[in-house]
């Protein structure tokens, strides 16, 4: 939304950014940072929810890409596949419904806040607490 700021000027005012606890489901390697597919629970499942470069302190960038190479179960060309235990906080502007994604939704603006090597599994997001932030129409 804009809102006035002076006399023939507009500012462009952006909501504070909402935070959800994400995992690292997969990796593409060949950019100049890799680029992760992060995911959220649904149940059971892990859904993705968002891709985004991976912008992280150079030891930190370092020792990730040193445990994609180390724990990759699966390779498909310079993707590759990980066990779901590294998680990621994920900063983004907005939630908007999709039907190309197989969450139902994407995330507008979506960057990696911090990579918490210490916590487990169970504390990533659920997919029903970012499909409640959906606008309703």
């Amino acid at each position: 939304p804009l809102v006035p700021a002076e006399a023939g000027r507009w500012l462009r005012y952006l909501p504070p950014a909402a935070t959800a606890e994400t995992v690292l489901l997969y990796a593409r390697l060949d950019e100049p940072a890799p680029e992760l597919s992060l995911g959220v629970r649904d149940g059971p499942q892990l859904v993705p929810i968002a891709r985004v470069a991976a912008q992280l302190p150079a030891k930190q960038q370092q020792a990730l890409l040193r445990w994609i190479r180390q724990h990759a179960t699966e390779r498909f060309g310079p993707v590759r596949l990980v066990p779901p235990t590294q998680v990621f906080t994920l900063r983004f502007q907005a939630v908007r419904p999709s039907r190309q994604h197989k969450a139902g939704l994407v995330l507008e603006q979506p960057e990696i806040e911090a990579w918490h090597q210490e916590r487990a599994l169970a504390a990533v997001d659920e997919l029903r607490a970012l499909t409640a932030r959906l606008p309703r129409s």
